[in-house]
């Protein structure tokens, strides 16, 4: 077969393998739902201080980003006879959903009770963002040189992850609610997450099957075979330090991360506290969760629109994050509130959608430059600062919530409703404004010549193919 046909026939073979990665992170993203909620569960259902909440959360997302960044080596150079990626996906997602499980059979503010929910929220924190590394590498090898295919696929992810969010936003409270025995709030819980624990592993098995000929330790599977060529841990940190695309997008993320998780931390008390209706966080979820729906089929059409990833990302960031603001002084309205945040969460899409790729693009660039590929501990660098920005979000929580007076199962006073409804709107909407700064100021490489690179590398066979 000659060269010129490998690409078209790479590219069907690709294409192809699109709603499988869709179903695969519908299921996979089941995973995630309770997680997202470990704060409340331990405010209300464990009945700990705001304090020690958002302490444990804080501490443990500190712990989490160091597990994280010894991951970033250790997927580097795995070498197993089941891949190199696949046994950190499969790990990571079942240790994330038993640890939240055994969170839920917590009870008191006893110090081993506290000791417990630290450990437990520090596993869970390291393993909601291991398999990212992994998982999005294992996509590149799909994809290879094949730029549009490389954003179709993790479109198609993130369509996936859009609608398993939307359809588990809208049925989880009422599902807990349905699911209580003898009106017991945390039978609710449980259940649900045995639920969840089912679906996650649905999501594991369609994953391993579709990623098993691109791991690059499975030969056996079809794989071709690779060079196990090390990389010194100096020269993992040199591809981020002194690569400024990489270093960019790394703090570019950190603080849309921070806005993000804020707005995840902070929603259900904004709902159940300032509006009255815990059940509406459903309701707010939904409709975000539909918005980045929208936003990631079109995410590809947006991206060519605005000329390339990098443009596209300071263009609709910026507009996330004025969104966002507004919430700050709307947000106690729950039509105002579901509309802003429908409309931050579309045009936050396509930066999702994209914005794992640009981590991507940091590591062709340095594959080009220096000839080592580090792809795997950039890509890591991602659930890395996404951990670190949950614990800078922790914080933010504890000091909103104190300042707004919030006392478990008490309503706030007007001006603490007010207080804690700017926390929401302005401390998110700085995150999505620092990102798109640190893209203008930082990020020195084109997108167009970002594409000459992928090429570069594809032609001088540095990349899998």
């Amino acid at each position: 077969m000659s060269e010129g046909s490998q690409v078209p026939e790479k590219r069907t073979s690709g294409r192809s393998l699109g709603w499988a990665v869709f179903f695969a992170e519908f299921f996979l993203c089941c995973g995630m739902a309770t997680y997202f909620y470990a704060n409340y569960i331990m405010t209300d259902i464990i009945h700990l201080p705001v304090d020690q909440v958002s302490g444990i959360m804080a501490v443990g997302s500190i712990v989490a980003v160091v597990l994280i960044f010894i991951e970033g080596f250790l997927v580097t150079n795995t070498r197993t006879k089941f891949g190199q990626y696949r046994p950190w996906i499969v790990g990571s997602y079942f240790v994330l959903v038993a640890a939240i499980f055994i969170l839920m059979f917590l009870d008191g503010d006893s110090m081993l009770v506290v000791a417990l929910c630290f450990v437990l929220y520090s596993l869970a924190a390291f393993a909601a963002v291991a398999p990212a590394s992994p998982k999005y590498t294992l996509f590149a090898n799909i994809s290879g040189s094949d730029n549009d295919l490389r954003n179709l696929l993790n479109a198609r992810m993130w369509g996936g992850n859009s609608v398993s969010n939307f359809i588990v936003s809208a049925i989880l409270f009422p599902m807990i609610a349905l699911l209580s025995i003898s009106g017991s709030e945390i039978w609710g819980w449980r259940i649900t997450q045995i639920i969840m624990i089912v679906a996650t592993t649905i999501g594991v098995i369609i994953i391993c099957k579709i990623s098993a000929p691109y791991d690059q330790c499975s030969a056996a599977n079809g794989a071709p075979e690779v060079e196990e060529e090390h990389v010194s841990a100096g020269e993992m940190i040199k591809a981020v330090v002194t690569n400024r695309p990489a270093l960019a997008i790394t703090l570019a993320d950190f603080f849309r991360y921070a806005g993000v998780n804020v707005f995840s931390l902070l929603t259900i008390y904004q709902c159940a506290y300032v509006i009255g209706d815990m059940v509406l966080t459903s309701t707010v979820m939904a409709a975000y969760s539909l918005a980045t729906i929208i936003g990631s089929f079109a995410s590809t059409g947006i991206t060519k629109l605005f000329g390339g990833r990098k443009r596209m990302s300071i263009i609709v960031s910026l507009i996330a994050g004025v969104a966002f603001v507004l919430v700050g002084f709307f947000g106690q309205s729950s039509v105002w509130l579901i509309a802003l945040i429908a409309i931050a969460g579309f045009f936050n899409s396509p930066i999702d959608s994209v914005g794992v790729v640009m981590y991507m693009d940091a590591g062709e660039y340095w594959i080009a430059k220096t000839g080592k590929d580090t792809r795997p501990f950039i890509m890591n660098m991602q659930p890395l600062v996404i951990q670190a920005a949950t614990a800078v979000a922790s914080v933010i929580m504890g000091v909103a919530l104190t300042t707004s007076g919030f006392i478990a199962g008490e309503a706030l006073t007007a001006a603490g409703a007010q207080t804690l409804t700017m926390w929401l709107g302005m401390a998110t909407g700085a995150g999505f404004i620092l990102f798109a700064l640190c893209l203008i100021l930082i990020h020195n490489i084109s997108d167009k010549k970002m594409e000459e690179y992928m090429r570069l590398n594809a032609e001088n066979g540095l990349t899998l193919e």
